[in-house]
């Protein structure tokens, strides 16, 4: 009686996530990487509140960011790319009010083995990376901090945690139940 407690637990814990994962759809995870490498587009309508500034950083390495990818001066903008290949890729800024010149090492962050990146709002010492952020359609995408203003960015693309993941789990806790039942029948 136990282990048929234990298995109809987890099944509605499984379908519980499932249903969650399919309605969360319009909250996109902090966690991009660039879809065409130059073209993305950042853009600042004087919604940034006083003293705060948007950046970029290395997926899962904070440390490692651009502080001042866009500020708090009225409309701005910025634009940057990703280069490398495989084990090695840059974020480089190539346009906006924190763009150095060209070859300035000042626009560039090196991020990492993965073309994954991530931004943040930041009013030093605070900064906050867990802000709303919603489709705007195709690779347009709205980010929101109650703290930081609001910003757009176009051509990226959303790295979602995969819903097949809640399956894999589903289907290995089945798998489980079988044997469980073989065992008990020997």
């Amino acid at each position: 009686m136990k282990i048929k407690c234990f298995f109809a637990f987890w099944g509605v814990a499984c379908l519980s996530l499932l249903v969650f994962l399919g309605t969360a759809g319009a909250d996109i995870p902090n966690h991009f990487k660039s879809t065409d490498g130059d073209s993305n587009f950042i853009q600042v309508g004087g919604a940034l509140n006083d003293g705060w500034y948007f950046g970029v950083f290395d997926y899962g390495d904070l440390n490692n960011r651009h502080d001042l990818l866009v500020g708090n001066r009225g409309s701005s903008s910025a634009q940057f790319k990703i280069t490398g290949s495989e084990g090695s890729y840059t974020l480089t800024v190539t346009s906006g009010p924190f763009y150095y010149g060209e070859s300035d090492p000042r626009n560039s962050i090196n991020i990492g083995p993965t073309p994954d990146f991530a931004f943040y709002f930041t009013n030093t010492p605070e900064v906050d990376t867990d802000f709303h952020i919603t489709s705007l359609g195709g690779s347009n995408y709205l980010f929101e901090s109650s703290e930081g203003g609001s910003v757009t960015g176009a051509d990226l693309t959303a790295v979602p945690i995969p819903g097949s993941s809640a399956l894999l789990l589903s289907g290995l806790i089945g798998l489980v139940a079988l044997g469980s039942r073989r065992k008990n029948k020997e």
